[in-house]
């Protein structure tokens, strides 16, 4: 018998974790699971999951952030653990889940009424652990008493949180995300008049949040560095995506960044969307430069999906999705020079391009196409239950 599942998840975005959740729900949904999804808001997510007919429900979610290094935020923090507790708890009453699923290990709500209830807790942990020796052990020894199952999107989740440890790696899995083909992609040149970007310029889409983690601000520096090695080069940068509500300023720094910039490359800000076809389309090259570990880095796949060159930083688990120099080039350290000298003889060299395309479409066909990951975390639930 197929379990009913009840879904605990921090945002209502279309970035890579909420995008996993909503590929999943679908196919479960396709299969007659009984599902239902809460989340703390409304937004792009929820309007999808209005189109797909499937259950959900807005309530508060006990969330981990990177606001908690400040003692203040504490009170309310613990203020609003109870608050989320009490909520979820009366949601599970009304559903009668058999499983409960906490889709990113910042939410914390899940698998403290999952233990109260008796009931059967997945937890599928999309971020690398940051931080001290002592809150990555606090973090893992929390996953691993109080959940039945753990999924990782990649060894660098497994790796922040166990290292080698045995019990762990035998209640443990990694399951890579995975992306569904980009088939009849657009012609470059008609994606490129398409979005409004110079046909006559190399374009490098740069697609992800806007944040200091993702690394923007990096490529515009970069940018200033190549001028100065072969200042004939036309480039146009292209960045996909929006700014987290409280890290406005990051998107002003960007402006600033770009105001004072050179003026032999070109940069245009692009809003994140649904659908990144289009988008894929018009780049010649894909480019990932993230200042600290990634989960996993879906819009790296994304792009060897669609077949176009890709160039990331060495971090987290994009060391799992990229083999250097054969399905794309990963670079060591995040630095304007490193990224500028990795950039340019990515862009000097048409042929190697073609040749990281081709052999990062092969990687995805081979590891991260879409249906197999969702046949995986299938199997997991039918196990667990």
């Amino acid at each position: 018998m197929k379990p009913s599942i009840l879904f605990v998840h921090q945002s209502a975005e279309l970035y890579g974790s909420d995008r996993v959740l909503l590929g999943l729900l679908i196919h479960l949904q396709q299969r007659g699971y009984r599902l239902k999804v809460l989340l703390p808001a409304e937004g792009e997510l929820t309007k999808v999951l209005q189109q797909e007919t499937i259950e959900y429900q807005i309530e508060p979610v006990w969330r981990l952030h990177s606001g908690l290094k400040k003692p203040r935020l504490w009170l309310p923090f613990m203020l609003e653990a109870v608050r989320s507790v009490w909520q979820l708890n009366r949601a599970v009453k009304q559903f009668q889940p058999d499983i409960i699923y906490s889709n990113s290990l910042a939410t914390l709500s899940g698998v403290v009424v999952a233990r109260y209830r008796g009931i059967r807790h997945l937890w599928h942990l999309h971020e690398v652990v940051p931080g001290p020796y002592w809150l990555r052990c606090w973090a893992g020894r929390l996953i691993l008493g109080w959940s039945e199952r753990i999924i990782c999107v990649s060894e660098a989740v497994r790796e922040s949180l166990w290292s080698a440890d045995t019990i762990a790696r035998r209640k443990c899995c990694v399951i890579w995300n995975g992306v569904a083909p980009y088939n009849n992609l657009l012609d470059p040149l008609v994606a490129k008049k398409r979005l409004g970007l110079s046909v006559t310029a190399l374009t490098i889409v740069v697609p992800g949040r806007l944040s200091w983690r993702k690394g923007q601000h990096l490529l515009i520096r970069a940018a200033n560095y190549i001028s100065i090695l072969s200042p004939d080069l036309e480039i146009e940068f292209v960045f996909v995506g929006s700014v987290s509500p409280n890290q406005s300023y990051y998107g002003h720094q960007l402006e600033q960044l770009i105001a004072r910039s050179t003026k032999a490359a070109r940069f245009t800000l692009l809003p994140w969307r649904a659908s990144m076809g289009a988008v894929y389309a018009a780049a010649d090259i894909v480019a990932v430069p993230s200042m600290s570990a990634e989960g996993f880095g879906l819009v790296a796949v994304e792009a060897m999906a669609a077949a176009k060159p890709l160039i990331a930083s060495a971090v987290g688990g994009l060391n799992d999705i990229v083999v250097s120099n054969e399905s794309g080039v990963l670079v060591a350290r995040t630095t304007q020079q490193h990224w500028a000298v990795a950039l340019l003889r990515l862009i000097n060299d048409s042929h190697w391009r073609q040749q990281l395309a081709q052999a990062g479409y092969r990687r995805w066909q081979s590891r991260f196409q879409l249906s197999r990951q969702l046949d995986l975390l299938e199997r997991q639930l039918l196990q667990l239950n």
